[in-house]
């Protein structure tokens, strides 16, 4: 029987042999290229799901109004009161009542300024989310920043926004990624807007 001997450069002559053709063999940049195009075709397909979502169905949407205040919570120190709307957090506008959650729970016990409008007053109110521990369907343990407030119909006005085609791709475009305690978080948007 007889044994195969390890060869020091067989991959060397294979490269020559394939004209540089192998990956290994190909350059620096065209290897990054090759890696880098997995993970983008997946958030190219996560955008292209989301706009077909939000053309077909749209997207539900709740103003954000306080309808509710829980007690001992940062919002109630701060002096947030039902039928208050919030206009801005730490200086970045809100639109929808999710745009609070999602600001406020990657923020755990760090301070922020909470722009409310009051009988047509603006108000800035400093407070600090507090820490909370709650768990998934899945059983994993994930900790968020909370504040204390909550909306309703009445007060959040529930509906379902429709989008064209175009603007679900740029609703699509909006996109966030957490690791399940919710510490690490990316955000991106794709800006279609005209001008």
């Amino acid at each position: 029987m007889r044994r195969a001997r390890p060869t020091t450069g067989g991959w060397r002559r294979s490269r020559r042999k394939n004209g540089g053709r192998t990956f290994l063999g190909a350059k620096l940049w065209k290897r990054a290229a090759t890696v880098a195009a997995g993970p983008i075709a997946n958030f190219l397909l996560a955008i292209a799901i989301f706009a077909v979502l939000f053309s077909i169905y749209g997207r539900a949407v709740a103003d954000p109004v306080v309808a509710f205040v829980a007690p001992d919570s940062a919002a109630e120190k701060a002096g947030v009161l039902p039928g208050d709307r919030l206009l801005s957090i730490d200086g970045k506008p809100i639109a929808t009542f999710d745009d609070v959650r999602r600001y406020v729970s990657v923020r755990p016990e760090l301070p922020i300024t909470v722009r409310i409008e009051r009988e047509g007053a603006a108000i800035d109110l400093p407070m600090v989310p507090q820490r909370t521990e709650s768990v998934d369907p899945l059983g994993n343990k994930m900790e968020e920043g909370k504040i204390g407030i909550g909306t309703n119909q009445e007060a959040g006005n529930f509906r379902v926004e429709t989008y064209g085609p175009l603007e679900a791709v740029g609703q699509g475009g909006t996109a966030e990624l957490a690791d399940r305690n919710g510490h690490a978080r990316l955000s991106f948007r794709i800006s279609l807007s005209a001008g």
